[in-house]
């Protein structure tokens, strides 16, 4: 199952799931903080906080506050 949620949530190929064992910690651990995965939580909100500074002139305050 664990690999299932990987592939869907991430860019690997199938070779590379090979190597994941079955452990929950290790699949929320590349879920959340992985660096090397372009979707997990860390990256995401790293992503729109940038995003959102590119435009901060073009955003309401309250938006602003929110992503910071």
């Amino acid at each position: 199952m664990e690999a299932g949620i990987i592939k869907f949530f991430s860019h690997l190929e199938d070779s590379h799931l090979a190597k994941w064992t079955r452990t929950a910690v290790k699949v929320l651990q590349f879920m959340v903080v992985d660096k090397e995965n372009p979707n997990s939580i860390l990256n995401m909100v790293t992503k729109s906080r940038e995003n959102a500074r590119s435009v901060q002139d073009h955003i309401t305050k309250e938006l602003w506050q929110c992503s910071q």
